[in-house]
């Protein structure tokens, strides 16, 4: 049922979120600093279409485009290179989380998608209203509560970062299902200027702060914080439960990327970090529109103080609509200091990865998942290797799907150079990652 509102309440929050738009983007801070051109641009089509959006529906249904950016939210009448309709892979989606998560599935059984959406984008499923972006956002959420050990159970109030939420549709999740949160978006002002209405209008009643400075407050007194990329040290210093970075962290240039990970791993104290973005896609999607601008090769860029909770490359729950990209979930635990390896315990944790690697087929997840291990807790030569040739059989279709591999562009395949790693410097693999990794693997000895 949508929720009850007067027209003075939308126009007041649709007034305050074309306030937010003003909020400094000031190129000189270290959170806009290394802004990639995509979301320059796609922040400003948005504070020129600001002044178009007189009501809740229009905004909202505004962000749900695909020109958007925030989510791929399929029509009714999509069908996906296979010949599969949109219809059929809800279904298939929707049957999927009641099996994958079935001890979760009861706490979100009766969600359904917000009464704001595009309504062609709507898929009724046994009387709930569904769409193929808020299943994948629900499969988001039961993955990070599945790997959240909290003790206290329900009664623990959350508080999750999201950087890069978008206009709010896994925040609106969070919110339904664990209201005892406290939902902390980190993204560019026109973002937050969409999530300042889309949650307003989900939750009239809600608590929600709009950081315009790094002033300290707490965070628990509200259910959603925005903050402006430009504000992002409010943070510093912050114990956070679960940190979330869906789609954007392989968007961002190196730079960027290594400051978000420098304030996740040593300016913040993260317990859970989950991250679903592109592995093993053509270098092409890591080039700017400028010929020489580079979005990072690898996302995210972690150090060896990690346990290793889930590593999933395609889950096909969640890519049966994703074409022609290939993606990794990953969710990670922070070892507590006074927890970690030495490094010679860091070093057997690699060799017992590498070994469960090399008794794995090759191409396989459980490969493809030991080798990154590997490299995480050790960098050496060999386990680059062993990443490489798992690379290679992937490329060729074997093991894991691949959704690059029925592309005929030449681009993507006609002249790749499909050789395992040797020592041959002329050899550079077409993938991102195999850049990435050769270029480490070159810089080391066996």
């Amino acid at each position: 049922m949508c929720p009850k509102y007067s027209s003075e309440f939308e126009q007041k929050v649709l007034a305050e979120a074309k306030r937010i738009l003003l909020l400094s983007t000031n190129p000189s801070s270290q959170g806009n600093k290394f802004l990639y051109s995509w979301w320059s641009q796609l922040q400003e089509k948005i504070e020129n279409n600001s002044t178009l959006f007189n009501s809740f529906e229009e905004a909202i249904h505004y962000a749900q485009q695909p020109s958007s950016g925030f989510d791929h939210r399929r029509p009714r009448n999509f069908v996906n290179k296979y010949g599969v309709t949109i219809q059929r892979i809800a279904f298939q989606r929707r049957r999927q989380l009641t099996e994958t998560f079935p001890s979760l599935w009861n706490e979100v059984s009766e969600l359904e998608e917000s009464d704001f959406s595009e309504a062609n984008s709507i898929i009724e499923i046994e009387g709930k209203r569904y769409s193929n972006i808020f299943l994948t956002h629900l499969y988001y959420y039961l993955s990070i509560i599945e790997n959240l050990n909290i003790s206290q159970g329900k009664r623990h109030r959350l508080k999750v970062v999201e950087i890069g939420g978008g206009y709010g549709s896994l925040a609106r999740i969070f919110n339904i299902a664990r209201p005892n949160t406290s939902y902390i978006i980190i993204d560019l002002p026109g973002s937050l200027c969409l999530a300042y209405i889309f949650l307003s209008a989900n939750f009239p009643e809600a608590k929600i702060k709009v950081a315009v400075n790094t002033e300290k407050f707490d965070f628990n007194k509200y259910d959603f914080v925005l903050v402006p990329t430009s504000c992002y040290e409010i943070i510093l210093g912050e114990s956070i439960d679960v940190a979330i970075n869906t789609g954007s962290f392989q968007e961002m240039t190196k730079e960027s990327l290594d400051l978000w990970m420098e304030l996740l791993q040593e300016k913040s104290d993260v317990s859970i970090l989950y991250s679903f973005n592109y592995f093993l896609n053509d270098s092409f999607f890591h080039v700017g529109d400028s010929g020489d601008e580079r979005m990072t090769y690898i996302s995210p860029d972690l150090d060896p103080h990690w346990q290793l909770l889930k590593f999933s490359i395609n889950p096909t729950i969640v890519t049966a609509d994703a074409e022609l990209r290939n993606w990794l979930e990953l969710c990670v635990k922070r070892i507590p200091i006074s927890s970690r390896q030495t490094p010679s315990d860091l070093i057997t944790e690699a060799e017992n990865a590498s070994h469960l690697c090399s008794i794995s087929q090759v191409g396989s997840n459980e490969y493809s998942k030991y080798a990154w291990l590997s490299i995480l807790k050790h960098k050496r030569a060999l386990y680059l290797d062993l990443m490489l040739r798992g690379v290679e059989a992937f490329k060729l279709g074997c093991g894991v799907v691949n959704h690059l591999y029925y592309n005929e562009k030449e681009a993507l395949f006609g002249k790749a150079n499909l050789n395992f790693a040797t020592n041959d410097k002329g050899v550079f693999p077409i993938y991102g990652e195999e850049l990435f990794y050769r270029k480490l693997y070159e810089s080391l000895d066996s």
